[in-house]
């Protein structure tokens, strides 16, 4: 017979009981959200930034992940971007979006630490953004 599945971390309460682990993504401003279970004031809020050619698309592409952290308390915003080598361009283009997001999510939730999460051309952007764009903060980028 085959060898048992490894051990799996088990799973919060509320995943199973709650429609929210299901994923319902909000399209706001350009940007895609998810929040935390209703009962949750959020942890921090994550910025979401995908690779390169997947970034198109972060709550298709990162869906799974994504909704995984949603459902531990945090507050999802994923920025899709088109690539570009005009870096400082996308950076701009990002940070409008975002800056479109942010007050109405600060009158919901009132001030939650910004947490910059990037994969691949996501990191970089990141990076650029926090260098170029500093009144943008972010209590941390996580690359």
């Amino acid at each position: 017979p085959p060898p048992p599945p490894p051990p799996t971390e088990p799973e919060p309460e509320h995943e199973e009981t709650t429609p929210h682990s299901t994923g319902r993504w909000e399209e706001l401003h350009g940007n895609y959200i998810l929040r935390p279970p209703p009962d949750q004031q959020p942890r921090a809020l994550i910025h979401f930034l995908g690779g390169a050619l997947l970034g198109a698309a972060p709550q298709l592409s990162y869906r799974y992940m994504l909704e995984r952290l949603s459902s531990r308390g945090y507050l999802i915003v994923a920025t899709p971007y088109q690539l570009s080598f005009d870096h400082l361009t996308t950076c701009d283009e990002i940070v409008g979006r975002f800056e479109l997001v942010a007050p109405d999510l600060a009158k919901e939730y009132g001030a939650v630490p910004v947490v910059g999460v990037g994969h691949s051309c996501g990191s970089l952007l990141h990076m650029l953004i926090t260098s170029l764009f500093p009144d943008t903060p972010r209590a941390a980028n996580a690359l």
